[in-house]
């Protein structure tokens, strides 16, 4: 099974985890039969880039050494074997040589990014407050290696009342970056001055609750009872400040934080209670006496995720229902999340699928076409057939994403009962035209394509031989109107497949020639679109005509730039004729990131190193 497309939603995350699995995906696939592997291919930076960059870094020209520590880091970020801690002493070296100060700013952010805490002598050399911009760069830098004289120096910057805010910013980051216990009182009393500026508090609670796990709950009371008219910006830095605290006089604060009136601290709140257990969350959604707005009508998409994850988190057949209820949230990836935790709890046993078919079914029949979307794509993973007749129905519900629902769901089904139905719906989108200047009309022209090719597949995998005439409209290359249907490389690519699979080993040679004109068309400028390509492979495959095998043999080298067309011209000339075209040896290619400097001729890659 080849994916072609993923239609609908990202998998959501939670700190480094995924708090609820990927669940169900509208997507298109071709048949292939045998499935074929596709070549390994390893990427490789080449070795070259590193040593080229070394060179430019020593020409000691400002542009040079500030593009060079950029590519080191960027090289890093993304890999690059070659960038270590060689390379870092060869930076430090730049840095103490440079006497300009960008290029100085520039070779000090790449070091800290490195991490090359052998520079810290270097560093602190260099440090002068004549150069505020410099020292941005290098003290938060010492304070993530715990240099002493750049501790003891900001120490005292935050408790000379006469530093100037910058200073006083800055030396906060890089007590926070130190993780220094003794700049406790000092940070606490800019936390609690409501006449203190909202960043540097902000600043300083950041670097609190970084800081300390324990300790500050007096101080997290006292922001918390505060009138909002005096200072409304003080239970957003109580959460803050007790963001890594959990003993239980803690929970009961920020407990009472999400029952506060501003929704930005109800959801920091309730982020912190699913950290220390997902049930003080859930009991929010679950609880009608402690609901207070929390349910899908919230004002806050943040709030509303959070409330889903941890109805997911706690694994109760209780929370089905109201798992079901965000099905309907205004964001898409809310609503998907709560369609995944719904599908993930019905795998798991037969309550739980019995609790959440019954959702779905009352779902089908909402009147909000964001549950009746996700419904139907669930129903159709869940494998809920009898609701076909349903499915039917909403083929052409006015909200166009449904009808892509419900014509996927048909095709999970794969009911033969449902082909006239298909076939129907599918002649009207063939003589649909779109105002394709206008917003709207676009968007249900694509939407109105995807339908067309999820029924093109259905009926292809039925091979429903009545279908054929309105199929073969898609093979013509020109559209014949604007904005028709089957103008669209996609629709056009799966219905030349589902032609193939209508016409299996009837050798038509009338049909082999005119898709055999759409796999070989690379004319320019106007060369025949990929999908097109792709769906003719199979369908000549399928049609098996061996007079177009030479034609097909061409594009079937399975090291090509385009592994799908070669792979789906090698399963083809194999149906045929039998002739096997083999695999061939993995081979590895370069990463790019179109670099300020590279190589001038193209490095060749040696196989012979290959597995």
């Amino acid at each position: 099974m080849t994916s072609l497309l993923v239609v609908v939603g990202n998998t959501v995350t939670y700190g480094d985890q995924s708090v609820v699995p990927s669940g169900p995906r509208a997507f298109f696939y071709f048949d292939r039969e045998p499935a074929y592997e596709v070549c390994e291919v390893e990427t490789v930076y080449d070795p070259r880039l590193v040593p080229l960059w070394l060179k430019a870094l020593n020409r000691g020209q400002r542009e040079l050494l500030c593009k060079s520590a950029e590519a080191f880091v960027i090289a890093k970020k993304l890999g690059h074997p070659d960038v270590n801690e060689e390379v870092a002493a060869k930076l430090l070296v730049a840095f103490e040589k440079t006497e300009d100060p960008i290029s100085k700013r520039s070779l000090g952010i790449a070091l800290v990014e490195l991490n090359y805490s052998k520079a810290a002598n270097a560093f602190e050399e260099a440090f002068t407050e004549k150069d505020y911009q410099l020292c941005t760069v290098l003290e938060p830098g010492l304070g993530s290696w715990k240099h002493p004289s750049t501790i003891r120096r900001n120490l005292e910057r935050l408790k000379n009342k006469n530093t100037l805010i910058p200073w006083r910013k800055l030396a906060i980051q890089v007590l926070r970056n130190a993780r220094e216990a003794s700049a406790k009182s000092q940070l606490v009393e800019i936390v609690t001055n409501q006449r203190e500026r909202n960043d540097l508090r902000l600043a300083a609670a950041n670097a609190l609750g970084t800081i300390f796990t324990s300790g500050l709950v007096k101080v997290v009371e006292d922001l918390s009872q505060r009138n909002r008219e005096d200072d409304p910006f003080s239970q957003l830095l109580a959460i803050e400040v007790i963001r890594q605290h959990s003993s239980e006089p803690s929970i009961q604060l920020v407990k009472t934080l999400a029952g506060s009136t501003q929704t930005t601290v109800q959801s920091k709140a309730l982020e912190q209670l699913q950290r220390i257990n997902p049930q003080f969350v859930a009991n929010y959604a679950l609880d009608a006496d402690a609901m207070k707005g929390f349910t899908v009508t919230h004002p806050n998409a943040n709030v509303r995720r959070v409330l889903v994850e941890a109805c997911f988190q706690i694994t109760s057949v209780e929370t089905v229902a109201t798992l079901a209820s965000f099905l309907d949230d205004p964001h898409p990836q809310n609503r998907q999340l709560a369609a995944d935790a719904l599908f993930a709890l019905a795998e798991k046993n037969d309550e739980f699928k019995v609790a959440v078919v019954e959702q779905v079914q009352a779902g089908l029949r909402h009147t909000s076409w964001r549950v009746l979307e996700k419904s139907a794509i669930l129903a159709s993973y869940l494998e809920m057939e009898s609701t076909h007749e349903q499915m039917l129905t909403l083929l052409n519900f006015e909200r166009k994403e449904v009808g892509v629902a419900a014509a996927f769901a048909l095709k999970k089904f794969n009911l033969k009962a449902t082909l006239p139905t298909a076939l129907s719906q599918l002649t009207e989108n063939l003589n649909n035209t779109f105002r394709l200047d206008d917003d709207q009309e676009i968007r249900d022209y694509e939407f109105r394509c995807l339908q067309t090719q999820h029924l093109c597949e259905f009926i292809g995998r039925q091979r429903f031989q009545e279908a054929a005439s309105s199929l073969r409209e898609f093979i013509p290359k020109s559209p014949e109107e604007n904005g028709k249907i089957v103008q669209h490389p996609r629709s056009r690519g799966i219905a030349i497949w589902a032609i193939g699979r209508i016409y299996e080993d009837k050798q038509d040679k009338k049909l082999a020639a005119l898709l055999k004109g759409r796999l070989t068309d690379l004319s320019i400028p106007l060369a025949e679109f990929d999908d097109v390509r792709l769906g003719s492979a199979y369908a000549l495959g399928w049609i098996g005509d061996d007079s177009v095998v030479s034609d097909i043999k061409q594009f079937s080298g399975r090291n090509s730039p385009n592994r799908e067309i070669a792979t789906a011209c090698a399963w083809a000339v194999e149906h045929i004729t039998g002739e096997a075209i083999p695999l061939s040896s993995p081979y590895r290619k370069l990463k790019d990131y179109d670099w300020f400097l590279r190589p001038s001729t193209k490095y060749v890659i040696d196989l012979s190193s290959a597995p």
